[in-house]
């Protein structure tokens, strides 16, 4: 007979989904791209599509400098912490204002 054991106290898998949408207030916004980065530099992207959502896969727990980009709108700059408890993120998108 072999003996195996379970390991309760295993870590589990610390990475999270993230479930992004982005809208103009109103509206979802297509092809917008989003970057997550850590303190180390490393970089998770997606990229929204028709229905203004996209979901970047296996982010690691933890804080990220948030980057959305649309060519005719004004960039969002902002931060974000994955856990458990917080996997979606909302972005809201203003039009850039173009003078003559």
């Amino acid at each position: 007979m072999v003996k195996g054991s379970i390991n309760p106290s295993a870590p589990e898998n610390l990475t999270r989904d993230v479930s992004v949408s982005v809208t103009d207030g109103t509206n979802p916004l297509e092809n917008v791209d989003v970057i997550l980065e850590d303190t180390e530099e490393n970089q998770f992207t997606g990229k929204t599509g028709s229905a203004g959502g996209c979901t970047i896969r296996n982010v690691p727990e933890g804080t990220y400098d948030v980057v959305a980009s649309l060519n005719g709108y004004q960039e969002y700059e902002g931060t974000f912490t994955v856990s458990e408890d917080s996997n979606t993120l909302n972005i809201t998108l203003t039009e850039s204002v173009s003078t003559p």
